[in-house]
């Protein structure tokens, strides 16, 4: 078998001490996995907006003798849809 130690870093050869972490770099360190971690939660915990659940609805006229009338709309291009439109006789 070759010998690889060469390969590996002075703190991974056996019988050589753990390095030394300082107790600025754990203090950064654990202050920014606070924050990443905080920010995933809040990311999965807040809703996103339900889009489309308020939408805008025509209201009803109060006369009982309007009707309903289908238009064509001329969107242009070609482009053509008809819409639905009260139609209320004028008084």
């Amino acid at each position: 078998m070759a010998q690889t130690s060469w390969l590996l870093p002075s703190f991974m050869r056996q019988g050589a001490p753990p390095p030394e972490i300082s107790p600025e770099m754990l203090k950064t360190v654990s202050i920014l996995g606070l924050i990443i971690g905080s920010a995933i939660v809040l990311a999965v915990v807040t809703p996103a907006p339900q889009t489309g659940a308020l939408e805008a609805q025509a209201s009803e006229p109060s006369a009982a003798n309007c009707v309903t009338q289908e238009i064509p709309l001329d969107e242009g291009y070609g482009v053509s849809r008809m819409a639905t439109r009260f139609v209320c006789p004028e008084n």
